[in-house]
C-alpha cells in the first residue's frame, strides 16, 4: 500500500454501523482499490447542521491525530446529509457548514482532493422520502459552489435492493458496502501526493560542528593538527610563493562554493513560493464567479404542469482557442400558494425530450443555482423549470434571470 492517506467523515454510513468486520466497510474497500491508507472519523448521527455531532468536530479530531501528516493526505470524502434531511435542517445553515468545512480542509490538507457524497445515508429499500429531495439538491448546490467533486443521486444506489441493507432499512450491510465502494471508485478523483522538496541547506565548505561538552578539547586538538599539517607542508615546499598562491586559490574556491550554496537555497525558496502561487491560482480557478458584465437573459412568468424551457444558451469555441470555462447562474421566484417549490435546472442540450439534466436546485425567493463546465467543442445549455406537484397542478415561476460567463483558453 502507498504512503498516501485518505480521511472519511460523515454519519453512520461511512462509519460502518452494523458491519462487524471493519475490512468489509466501504471506506476500507474503496481505500484498498485506490491503494491508500484509510482513516475513518465518521460517527453515527452526525450531520452538517445537526444540534450535536457536527462534521466539523470530526475534522478537529483528525487534525489532532499526530500519526497523519497533513501533506500526506491525498483524498477526503465527506458522506453526510441524511441526518440533516431527517431533522428538517435549514438548507442555508447546512450550506454554510459546507463552505466552512471545505475552507478548513483546503487550509490544512493542501494536497487532498475533496469528494462530497450527499445523501449516501438513508439507503432504504423503498427509497427516501420525497420531501427530502429539495434539501439534497440544495446541499449539492453548495457542494458545487465550493469547487468540490460530488456524487449525484447516491441515495438511489441501493434502491429496491433489500438484501443489501440491514434490518433497520437504513444502513448497508457487507453486500451494500461493496456496492457503494464499487460505485464510488470511478467517481473518485485521481489521488496523488507530490514528493516533498528537500530544502535542507548544504553545509558550506570549511565549516565544522562539535558536540557540546567536548568543544574545548576538540578545538585544541584541531589547532594542533592544523599546526602540524602546516609545518609539514612548509617543510616540503620549495622556497617561493607556492603556499601563498595555494591558500589564495582555496579561499577563492571556498567563497565561490558558499555563494553557489546561497544561490541554490534562494532558488529553492523561490521555486517553493512559485509552486504555492500556482496552487492558489488553481484553487481560485475552481471558484470562478460569473463576470457581472456577461450576457444576461430575463423572463417574466412561466406556468407549467411539468417541465418548461425558460432560456437556451449556445457556446462555441472561438477560433484559435482549444477549450473554454463556462459558468451559468439562474435565479427565480415563485408563489408559495402554488404548492411544492419547483426545481430550477440546467440541462445539456436544447431538445426537451433528449436533454440531460446537469444540475438543479429548489427555488426559493431570489434563490437559484450555479453550474460550471469546461468544454472543448460547441455546447448548448437550457434553463428549465420542473414542477414537483404530485397532482400535476400548474406552478408559476416568476422573475427568471440567467447569466452566462465564458472564459476561452488557448
Amino acid at each position: 500500500m502507498s504512503d498516501i492517506h485518505a480521511l472519511f467523515f460523515g454519519d453512520g454510513n461511512p462509519a460502518g454501523i452494523g458491519v462487524t468486520d471493519s475490512s468489509k466497510r466501504w471506506p476500507q474497500l474503496l481505500s484498498t482499490a485506490l491503494n491508500v491508507i484509510p482513516h475513518v472519523f465518521a460517527i453515527e448521527g452526525a450531520g452538517y447542521a445537526t444540534a450535536s455531532k457536527r462534521i466539523a468536530q470530526q475534522l478537529t479530531v483528525a487534525a489532532a491525530d499526530a500519526t497523519i501528516l497533513p501533506d500526506s493526505v491525498g483524498l477526503i470524502i465527506v458522506a453526510a446529509g441524511y441526518e440533516d434531511a431527517k431533522a428538517s435542517a435549514s438548507i442555508t445553515n447546512a450550506a454554510i457548514q459546507v463552505f466552512q468545512l471545505a475552507a478548513e480542509i483546503r487550509k490544512r490538507y493542501r494536497n487532498a482532493k475533496l469528494l462530497l457524497a450527499n445523501g449516501l445515508q438513508g439507503l432504504k429499500p423503498d427509497g427516501f422520502d420525497d420531501d427530502q429531495l429539495p434539501f439534497y439538491q440544495g446541499l449539492s448546490a453548495a457542494s458545487r459552489t465550493v469547487g468540490a467533486d460530488q456524487v449525484v443521486d447516491a441515495w438511489d444506489w441501493l434502491f429496491d435492493k433489500p438484501s443489501d441493507v440491514q434490518d433497520d432499512t437504513v444502513h448497508p450491510n457487507e453486500a451494500g458496502s461493496a456496492v457503494i465502494a464499487a460505485q464510488l471508485q470511478p467517481l473518485t478523483p485521481a489521488v496523488s501526493v507530490p514528493t516533498p522538496q528537500d530544502l535542507t541547506p548544504v553545509e558550506p565548505l570549511g565549516v565544522r560542528k562539535y558536540a557540546p561538552g567536548n568543544a574545548d578539547n576538540a578545538k585544541t586538538k584541531l589547532r594542533a593538527e592544523r599546526k602540524q599539517a602546516k609545518e609539514k607542508n612548509q617543510a616540503n615546499q620549495p622556497a617561493g610563493t607556492e603556499p601563498n598562491q595555494t591558500t589564495i586559490k582555496l579561499n577563492a574556491l571556498t567563497k565561490q562554493l558558499q555563494m553557489q550554496q546561497q544561490l541554490t537555497t534562494g532558488m529553492a525558496a523561490q521555486l517553493a513560493q512559485s509552486q504555492q502561487q500556482l496552487q492558489n491560482q488553481q484553487r481560485e480557478l475552481k471558484r470562478v464567479t460569473p463576470d457581472p458584465s456577461g450576457s444576461v437573459k430575463a423572463t417574466g412568468n412561466v406556468t407549467t404542469a411539468g417541465e418548461a424551457t425558460a432560456h437556451t444558451w449556445s457556446v462555441d469555441i472561438a477560433s484559435g482557442k482549444t477549450h473554454a470555462f463556462v459558468a451559468i447562474t439562474a435565479t427565480a421566484a415563485y408563489n408559495s400558494a402554488d404548492g411544492l417549490p419547483p426545481i430550477l435546472e440546467i440541462y445539456d442540450g436544447s431538445d426537451l425530450g433528449m436533454a440531460t439534466p446537469l444540475y438543479g436546485a429548489a427555488v426559493t425567493s431570489g434563490n437559484g443555482c450555479t453550474f460550471t463546465d469546461t468544454i472543448s467543442s460547441g455546447h448548448s445549455y437550457s434553463i428549465r423549470v420542473k414542477n414537483l406537484n404530485p397532482d400535476d397542478s400548474p406552478v408559476t415561476v416568476s422573475n427568471i434571470v440567467s447569466r452566462l460567463s465564458v472564459t476561452q483558453f488557448a
